[in-house]
């Protein structure tokens, strides 16, 4: 059995400005899958796809800040001396959850940050498209290859001239995140 736990985000439980502030993250230029594809067939590339598991997850929450989210009904916990009222208690959560607004955001910083490092080291060199910011072109110097990866979300959809190419990429990027 598969569970996945998440805030309840709707605007009536979380406020804009006191509860988070930024929530816009790139989404993927409806040309750019079509320019893979196109790229794909005429320069005869490798193809690669993968999913990043729980990713929203994987992104820590900005400058130390914590969520106070209360218990799932049924599941609620209470302090205090026996015969007394009893104050509820809450979760505070260090890393980012579903469900949250700026969740989105906060993960795509996260990604979009390592993709940049981690592929710009040693032989790597990593740019991002300026007409698509979900869109990165990665080549590596040592093996003479090169690739064009694409990411939404958690979604990542890479072709490159080799599929050994591909699979370092993965690999890379598998070790960060499970995918």
């Amino acid at each position: 059995h598969k569970v996945r736990m998440a805030i309840a985000g709707h605007k009536w439980n979380m406020q804009k400005g006191i509860d988070y502030t930024d929530v816009y993250a790139p989404a993927p230029n409806q040309n750019t899958a079509r320019f893979m594809a196109a790229a794909t067939a005429q320069l005869r590339l490798h193809r690669l796809a993968w999913d990043i598991k729980l990713a929203y997850c994987n992104a820590p929450l900005p400058n130390n800040e914590m969520i106070a989210i209360r218990y799932p009904r049924g599941y609620e916990r209470f302090r205090g001396p026996e015969g007394a009222r009893k104050e509820e208690e809450f979760m505070l959560l260090k890393k980012n959850i579903y469900g949250h607004p700026a969740a989105g955001k906060q993960w795509a910083d996260t990604r979009d940050a390592f993709i940049r490092s981690r592929f710009n080291e040693g032989a790597w060199s990593c740019v991002t498209s300026v007409y698509d910011p979900t869109l990165f072109y990665i080549r590596n110097s040592d093996i003479n290859e090169e690739a064009w990866l694409s990411v939404y979300v958690d979604d990542c959809d890479v072709v490159g001239t080799s599929n050994g190419m591909l699979c370092k990429i993965f690999d890379i990027m598998k070790a960060k995140w499970d995918s």
